[in-house]
């Protein structure tokens, strides 16, 4: 039943990656949903030591960091258009300095690419000792409001799903 159940929400979450919300899309990415899940369940029963079977709790905020991620493109994509439509407004780019939380190489990996794809903004450089992340804005008003930002609609995300 599990197996079903997530297999749907693969398969939503594969429409909305292809952008398109028809039956053939669903039942494609259905069938992707249940064939990972499929092998990955095999994959546990024959003892590889390498997958780890996900929680259910897990797999949630896994879901909610994935649409928090999409809100958060949606959001900035509407800003970005907004500054390029306004051309009476003066844009501020400039780069700050971002302190990380997420410590593996994994959440760094998330965190760093989930700025990037925001628009508006680019990660530009991550120290070996990932205390920090260089962050290119193409608006910068309030640096310390867009710090606060990224570490409350993205980072927190991230490392509530981690901590699972």
């Amino acid at each position: 039943m599990r197996t079903i159940i997530l297999s749907l929400a693969l398969a939503l979450f594969w429409a909305v990656l292809h952008g398109e919300y028809s039956l053939r899309s669903l039942v494609i990415g259905c069938a992707v949903g249940w064939a990972v899940l499929t092998l990955l369940y095999r994959s546990q029963r024959s003892a590889m030591p390498y997958v780890v079977r996900p929680s259910a709790r897990k797999a949630w905020r896994s879901a909610a960091y994935s649409l928090r991620l999409l809100w958060e493109i949606l959001l900035a994509g509407l800003t970005v258009t907004r500054l390029v439509l306004d051309w009476r407004k003066s844009i501020r780019p400039g780069i700050i300095v971002v302190p990380a939380d997420v410590k593996g190489d994994v959440e760094v990996t998330l965190l760093a690419n989930s700025i990037t794809l925001t628009p508006g903004t680019w990660t530009l450089d991550i120290p070996r000792d990932r205390s920090v992340l260089y962050v290119h804005a193409l608006d910068l008003q309030d640096p310390e409001q867009t710090k606060a930002d990224i570490k409350q609609r993205l980072e927190k995300f991230i490392l509530r799903a981690s901590r699972c």
